[in-house]
């Protein structure tokens, strides 16, 4: 609680002038407090720093009468929302008992769209801990863009070392890859037939009988029927590189250095090679 108060605290006063009632920390603290009591409005806000006021002075010193609902609405107009965000959004990601997976996932604001202005619905990006069911972190995806640019964004501001980040095949990219490994996560990315090349390989990989993969299978009835799912897993990277040299090969295509240089590192790639070749 500590830390969380000393940053919002930090946070930088929209406001302008020299007699300020209340401070900036103040005023949020007290927001903050309230919408964890299920307060959703300005006056239910006032309120509750009203009837709270002791509690509230526990943190903050609070000198003067509690704050009023206009004040709540002023700042509120004023202030950065991406500061703010950001502050929830550590504090969130630095509890110890989130878990170790995060879904993300972007998702259409029910209700926002408005037809008649020939206006989409509102998009934004969600960091979801799946086993404790709190979101993590939240931003806007710019309407006339998507979700790539806003991952950036909300990655930034998460702490995910350690952790398993999920997301779907739009951000099965390198630079979605690189930025997560680079925050120590580790990750699994859906990949689909959008990305053809990519796919082709992954199947060519997983139907090679030789190839070392572990699979689990989890059947599970919802809604009046019965799913079955299948995760086959293997590590076996090496052996992939080297099918995708010999479908590259057979079919013309050039093998670049790097992946050539990966496959003959080892007297047994190079066997493989060869026989591939040879058949």
């Amino acid at each position: 609680m500590k830390e969380f108060v000393q940053m919002l605290e930090a946070m930088e006063d929209p406001r302008t002038g020299n007699r300020l009632t209340y401070l900036i920390g103040e005023i949020l603290f007290a927001a903050v407090c309230a919408v964890a009591c299920n307060c959703r409005s300005y006056e239910d806000f006032a309120d509750f720093a009203e009837k709270r006021l002791d509690f509230l002075r526990l943190y903050m010193p609070y000198r003067n009468v509690a704050t009023s609902h206009d004040t709540f609405a002023r700042v509120y107009a004023l202030i950065k929302p991406a500061g703010m965000a950001a502050i929830l959004t550590s504090i969130a990601t630095k509890r110890g008992n989130i878990g170790d997976a995060v879904a993300i996932d972007g998702k259409a604001l029910r209700g926002s769209a408005q037809p008649n202005r020939n206006s989409a619905a509102l998009m934004t990006l969600s960091a979801f801990a799946t086993d404790t069911g709190l979101v993590l972190g939240q931003v806007p995806v710019d309407r006339k863009s998507n979700e790539i640019p806003a991952f950036a964004d909300l990655v930034r501001n998460l702490d995910l070392k350690g952790r398993t980040v999920t997301l779907d095949a739009l951000h099965c990219q390198r630079g979605t890859a690189e930025l997560l490994d680079k925050a120590g996560a580790k990750y699994v990315l859906s990949l689909r037939g959008n990305q053809k090349t990519l796919h082709a390989d992954v199947a060519l990989f997983l139907d090679d009988p030789h190839a070392v993969v572990t699979a689990h299978v989890d059947v599970d009835g919802a809604h009046g029927q019965i799913e079955t799912r299948i995760a086959r897993v293997s590590t076996d990277i090496a052996r992939r590189l080297v099918l995708n040299c010999i479908r590259k090969a057979k079919t013309g295509q050039s093998v670049p250095r790097s992946m050539r240089a990966a496959v003959m590192d080892t007297e047994e790639l190079r066997k493989i090679l060869e026989q591939a070749f040879s058949s």
